[in-house]
């Protein structure tokens, strides 16, 4: 599978109700799971804009600014995780898949990353990750802690089956 996912998250145009702009603006954000996919949707979306455009006799064009690059684990890293987490008393759910963006997959350019998904969640009242209200239990802060252990024995070759 490739799962990508476009946001259209803003609209401009007039600056009154009344005014028919001669100009207008969408905004928003395109994520993708798989680093090639980006170019190929940005194309697809040129040629999408510029169509629709031209049959009302407009102008469109597509700008882009490239944001993160889609975050892959390595394998070597997750498998080494996954063992320690067990070793740690830990229990590795299934493997997980978001089209979430993240600055942290910049470094895995350069270096093996590892991102670990630490659900906490309703049944403990602690909210989403993005709401003012967050605040884990402790259970589950000790959850993050021994997944965190077992990145950096990984990440430090004491791999484990």
């Amino acid at each position: 599978m490739h799962p990508a996912v476009l946001t259209v998250s803003m609209l401009s145009g007039a600056g009154a109700p009344n005014v028919i702009p001669d100009r207008a603006t969408a905004t928003g954000t395109l994520r993708t799971m798989h680093p090639g996919d980006a170019d190929r949707l940005q194309r697809a979306m040129a040629e999408t804009v510029a169509g629709i455009a031209a049959s009302h006799g407009c102008t469109g064009e597509v700008l882009t600014l490239k944001g993160d690059p889609a975050l892959v684990n390595d394998p070597g890293l997750a498998a080494g995780a996954r063992g320690w987490l067990r070793v740690l008393g830990g229990e590795p759910a299934a493997p997980f898949a978001s089209c979430g963006s993240d600055d942290f997959a910049s470094y895995g350019t350069a270096v093996p990353v590892l991102m670990m998904f630490v659900g906490t969640g309703d049944e403990d009242g602690a909210s989403s990750l993005h709401d003012p209200r967050f605040l884990p239990s402790d259970a589950r802060v000790t959850e993050v802690a021994r997944a965190l252990a077992a990145g950096y024995l990984a990440a430090a070759g004491e791999l484990t089956g």
